[in-house]
């Protein structure tokens, strides 16, 4: 923020460089106009009898009744004067915001360039913007300022004119001082708030020719987020503005301080329309890329593929897609496997006893031939040497 606040500052220095006699040249337009209007007041006032009002009343017997008979002409004086101070006035302020703003553009506008409103349209739209801010002001003052100012009242009402105990007393106090530093919180958040407002002169001129309703809406727009560094960017003039209080100071302080606002009021709307270029730029180039997403073809879902038959015996099986060639798919193994059973024993058929004894008797030489065959096939060298004994005898 500090940066910010002194880089402005710096630029408005440069801007006025070279034109540093023009601008002490309007200052002095704007005081002797100023005076101008003062001398008339005065002299509206003392035609009038004004100044004796508050010295009627006081020494009237009935203050309400003289009051109320001699309050039309306060009012039309009070009126009278509103309205030729606003008709002078509130088209010099947007004339000398308009000369200023030329010098950021590096233009050089005479020093009558403060009267241009004066025979245009914009001579109206000074007027309504001066009794718009002034209505719009006075709304949040009120709005701010209100709670806080009817506790001190009832406060201080009540100390002085109740004679309460002293409890209630010492509670009236604390009431009264915490009511004060209320209003003081409250009188600060209004000034922090009310600057919203501090950029419509600047922008009823010839660079941004924004109408008076229209102004204070940019005016708005462009100090949201920005109010507190807009708040402490005027307060830093305080100095300048004490100083001004000795009469010389003021024809360095008045053309510094506007070359300052019209710097900032530049560096604001600039700072605004950056941003809406840049969220402008990111908000079509998303759009472009959904809509290229969109007009891409979506992915063909994935096939899933159909089962094949088994091959039978003795035939081929198809190779799968990706196989490399001259190589056979195996064979479906579809010949019935073995099934193990469990081995059960073997049932002994019973031996049936010979019928009579002569068949027993003619089986025994025919066990007795099977024997001498079984005897001569499991030792055949043993029979070889039998025979070659034989032989020799």
């Amino acid at each position: 923020m500090g940066t910010v606040r002194r880089a402005v500052k710096r630029d408005a220095k440069k801007a006025l460089h070279g034109g540093w006699g023009t601008a002490v040249g309007i200052t002095v337009i704007l005081i002797v106009v100023g005076l101008v209007l003062g001398v008339l007041q005065t002299a509206v006032g003392l035609a009038a009898d004004i100044p004796g009002y508050a010295q009627t009343l006081s020494e009237s017997s009935d203050p309400v009744n003289t009051a109320l008979a001699t309050a039309p002409r306060y009012l039309l004086y009070t009126l009278g004067v509103w309205l030729v101070t606003m008709v002078f006035l509130a088209p010099l302020a947007v004339g000398t915001a308009d000369w200023y703003m030329c010098r950021t553009d590096g233009r050089a506008e005479r020093a009558s360039h403060i009267f241009w409103p004066f025979g245009t349209k914009k001579f109206w739209g000074s007027l309504v913007l001066w009794i718009a801010l002034r209505v719009v002001k006075l709304f949040w003052t009120v709005v701010f300022l209100a709670v806080p100012s009817a506790g001190i009242g009832y406060a201080l009402y009540s100390l002085y004119s109740a004679h309460p105990d002293p409890s209630r007393q010492a509670l009236l106090i604390t009431g009264a001082i915490a009511g004060g530093l209320a209003f003081l919180a409250m009188l600060f958040l209004l000034g922090v708030f009310l600057t919203r407002y501090s950029l419509c002169s600047y922008l009823m001129g010839h660079k941004y020719a924004k109408g008076p309703f229209s102004a204070m809406s940019m005016s708005v727009r462009c100090t949201r987020g920005h109010r507190f560094e807009t708040f402490w960017f005027a307060l830093s003039f305080l100095p300048w503005a004490l100083l001004s209080l000795l009469v010389i100071p003021l024809f360095y302080a008045a053309p510094y301080i506007s070359m300052s606002w019209a710097m900032y009021t530049r560096y604001l709307v600039e700072l605004r329309e950056n941003g809406r270029a840049q969220a402008k730029a990111m908000k079509e180039a998303a759009a472009q890329a959904k809509a290229a997403a969109a007009a891409q073809p979506a992915p063909a879902a994935e096939a899933w593929p159909e089962p094949q038959p088994l091959p039978q015996a003795g035939e081929t099986a198809a190779l799968p897609d990706g196989a490399p060639a001259g190589e056979t798919a195996p064979a479906a193994d579809t010949a019935p496997r073995d099934v193990p059973v469990p081995e059960t024993p073997a049932e002994t058929p019973a031996q049936e006893a010979p019928a009579d004894g002569a068949a027993a008797d003619g089986a025994a030489p025919a066990e007795a031939a099977d024997a001498a065959d079984t005897a001569d096939a499991a030792d055949p060298a043993a029979a070889g040497q039998t025979a070659d004994t034989d032989a020799r005898v």
